[in-house]
């Protein structure tokens, strides 16, 4: 019992780790797309490699990328936001550096299968993890607000306390264990 924990630790601190790695290298490469990009490819192959195998985990990914850029980029549209390095600024689409962190972070979903059953915690955590992200991006200069601080980090914390619980109810609806055949 003990090891089949320590290795959902090991893998779950893994995860972690190269979540963050790729956050703080996207961050700081934001305006240098040739750079991050691989990194998030390889940062992104590696979390699937560590988590658990699950039956549907492309299709995952892509609705996790599609709803991600679309509340980005419906927050732009709306005036709320306004993201620095986005040459798609005029379409209202966020920058690929926001595009990239919508590719990282699905891809190391399995390491918040603790919450899975706890909307509660999903709440905080998306809330108060949400608006801490943008919050950060905000004192590196990534992006804008156009409301006053308080307003921008409220709105933040509401959407991030309804978007994480949905992804968590989407990934478990999706995702599946893998039944392995012998």
């Amino acid at each position: 019992m003990f090891f089949k924990k320590a290795n959902w630790l090991n893998q779950n601190l893994w995860i972690s780790l190269s979540f963050y790695v790729g956050w703080w290298g996207i961050v700081h490469l934001a305006h240098r797309p040739a750079l991050f990009f691989p990194l998030i490819l390889v940062l992104s192959f590696l979390n699937l490699k560590w988590s658990p195998l699950y039956v549907r985990q492309p299709l995952w990914m892509v609705i996790a990328f599609l709803l991600g850029t679309f509340q980005d980029g419906l927050l732009q549209f709306l005036g709320w936001v306004d993201f620095a390095h986005n040459p798609w600024s005029e379409w209202h689409l966020p920058p690929p550096w926001i595009a990239a962190l919508w590719i990282l972070f699905p891809s190391a979903f399995a390491a918040f299968d603790f919450f899975k059953n706890r909307l509660f915690l999903q709440i905080v955590l998306g809330g108060v993890g949400g608006m801490a992200s943008y919050m950060s991006g905000y004192k590196l200069g990534l992006l804008e607000f156009k409301a006053p601080l308080w307003e921008s980090a409220g709105l933040y914390f509401l959407v991030w306390a309804f978007l994480f619980p949905l992804l968590m109810k989407i990934h478990k609806e999706i995702c599946r264990p893998k039944i392995q055949t012998v």
